[in-house]
């Protein structure tokens, strides 16, 4: 398995017949990485037969079946998707995505699975009338889930994949705006400092969970570091965004009035950006 630079997984995705279809993939494997899944999460049977592994994806999820890595073909498929590529892509785009994206819905309805909602200040003030302390940089799953209840569903966007309290819906628009789980809780008593501090919710050791950690643990100690698919993937995202007739754009392209087009799609897909995936 040849690693792949950021200039290399470009090239690949310009030669994909349908790269579209391959970044529905990466907008989901981002709301499936990005998600807070609770602690009785667990992986129905549908999901081996709606994901459909690449040539990489089958011979990297054979491996860590054999070696007990995995335990099962639904968390290899689920794992698979999840992680979208390690050295190529992971994932055919011969699943069956109409299905998968209701799963996600699904999910977030009923599931029990969240992304925070990080605009506002509901989190923020929660945290600062419920956290014994006055700073931290990660919160343990069970203060995440108390910290979440209650609060509104997480909206984001990735390419044409919307989250919301309707589900997960597909949009005319594309845009970038990832969800993430560094949660911006608390500012530090510094007054020289002014930042929003970030905080990082860990997950349940759920099987599900265990089985993804252990994985990438498993090919990282193997092989080295996965392949850099996370900037061309937001490139394309950022193209279509960059060309979109929506007041979002417009917006945007107002305060950067003056940039040369393939400058501002630079800026978009850059990691010092806001728009940088988790």
């Amino acid at each position: 398995m040849q690693w792949l630079s950021q200039v290399d997984a470009e090239a690949r995705l310009k030669v994909q017949t349908n790269p579209e279809a391959l970044i529905r993939l990466f907008a989901i494997s981002r709301f499936l990485k990005n998600a807070f899944y609770p602690a009785d999460f667990e992986l129905t049977d549908e999901w081996e037969s709606a994901v459909v592994l690449s040539e990489e994806g089958r011979t990297i999820a054979s491996e860590l079946e054999r070696e007990g890595v995995l335990d099962s073909v639904r968390l290899a498929a689920f794992t698979m998707l999840r992680m979208f590529a390690f050295r190529d892509v992971l994932i055919d785009i011969g699943c069956d995505m109409e299905r998968i994206v209701t799963f996600l819905s699904r999910m977030l309805h009923s599931g029990g699975v969240r992304w925070p909602y990080v605009y506002g200040h509901t989190l923020y003030d929660k945290f600062q009338d419920t956290y014994q302390g006055n700073r931290t940089d990660f919160l343990e799953a069970d203060h995440v889930r108390n910290l979440l209840s209650g609060t509104a569903q997480g909206v984001f966007q990735v390419g044409p994949l919307l989250s919301g309290p309707l589900g997960l819906l597909e949009s005319a628009d594309w845009r970038i705006v990832p969800p993430t789980l560094h949660l911006p809780l608390w500012h530090c008593s510094d007054p020289g400092c002014g930042s929003l501090h970030l905080v990082k919710a860990h997950q349940y050791q759920t099987p599900t969970e265990v089985g993804f950690l252990r994985a990438c643990r498993h090919l990282e100690d193997r092989y080295g570091p996965e392949s850099e698919w996370s900037g061309p993937s937001a490139s394309i995202c950022s193209e279509r965004f960059a060309s979109c007739p929506s007041d979002c754009v417009r917006q945007y392209r107002s305060l950067w009035k003056g940039f040369p087009p393939a400058r501002f799609r630079r800026f978009l897909a850059s990691p010092k950006t806001m728009w940088q995936f988790d």
